[in-house]
């Protein structure tokens, strides 16, 4: 396996990078999650989350960091059915403060998403997987 892929493989890569919006779910300060629908960038193993501001989900990454994150599509498939599969992603998540890595973040996700307001100091958030799950015919992602 790609060391950079970290635990995903080769078809789980593709969809991350063909994707560009996902949802993240938190755990509010009563214990239910919270799920939102955010851009995001893959890379390297890690998803980048960015946000021109800070949000509610945010503040619940300090009292625990520990999130899902799922992307999905659908395809035609041959057949004239629609093909579905997802990814659901959970590991832990924490705000990207490091100048250095928040300026690289910040790069590939203006480069993912151009034109999104992302301002010029974003909120940028790192999700580090620890685990997976999928569902849908794997065997079938297409290049974009």
């Amino acid at each position: 396996m790609n060391s950079d892929r970290g635990l995903f493989d080769e078809a789980e890569e593709k969809l991350l990078l063909r994707c560009s919006l996902g949802r993240i779910c938190t755990i509010d300060g009563g214990g239910y999650p919270h799920c939102v629908r955010v851009d995001y960038v893959y890379h390297k193993g890690t998803i980048l989350v960015g946000s021109l501001v800070l949000r509610k989900w945010h503040s619940h990454l300090s009292a625990n960091p520990k999130v899902a994150f799922e992307i999905d599509m659908y395809e035609n498939a041959e057949n004239g059915v629609f093909d579905f599969r997802g990814l659901m992603i959970k590991g832990r998540a924490n705000l990207i403060e490091d100048t250095r890595q928040k300026k690289e973040a910040v790069a590939l996700l203006r480069a993912q998403h151009p034109g999104a307001p992302f301002g010029t100091n974003p909120v940028i958030v790192g999700i580090f997987p620890m685990k997976r799950l999928r569902w849908g015919p794997w065997e079938k992602i297409h290049e974009p």
